[in-house]
């Protein structure tokens, strides 16, 4: 009986694991990618990710894809809105900024919308880091 046990909670651990991978679709499999180096630790919703570089895609279901190059991690995020083109040819992140932490609040496509992602609680500066259009 332990043996079957065991071996059943290993399967179910299987399958919730194939099934959390297929919840986070490829990066390349969608619309256009932005590139962006950001050099600070940062976080983003209730997640903290490291400083790298970033592949950022928008998904069809009102998330946004951000692919550390380094670690190859891929951390799905809710857009909070979408914004209106700024009317720059620029496409960048937005992040707020407080005494001890940076979190991304908003990325700027230049063929498209912008997003907003929610940000830093109370009060907080911006700072902006420049992106690039991923070569195909």
């Amino acid at each position: 009986m332990k043996y079957v046990t065991t071996g059943l909670f290993a399967a179910i651990a299987t399958v919730a694991a194939a099934s959390a991978m297929a919840a986070v679709p490829a990066i390349e499999n969608g619309g256009p990618i932005v590139m962006a180096k950001v050099p600070f630790e940062f976080t983003v919703g209730k997640t903290t990710l490291p400083a790298g570089t970033y592949d950022i895609q928008e998904r069809d279901d009102a998330t946004l894809l951000l692919r550390n190059r380094d670690t190859t991690q891929v951390t799905p995020i809710m857009i909070v809105t979408r914004l209106a083109a700024r009317g720059s040819n620029e496409v960048g992140l937005v992040f707020d900024e407080t005494d001890d932490k940076s979190y991304l609040s908003e990325v700027h496509i230049t063929w498209g919308d912008g997003f907003y992602l929610g940000g830093a609680p109370g009060k907080h500066t911006h700072v902006t880091i420049k992106a690039e259009k991923k070569p195909k």
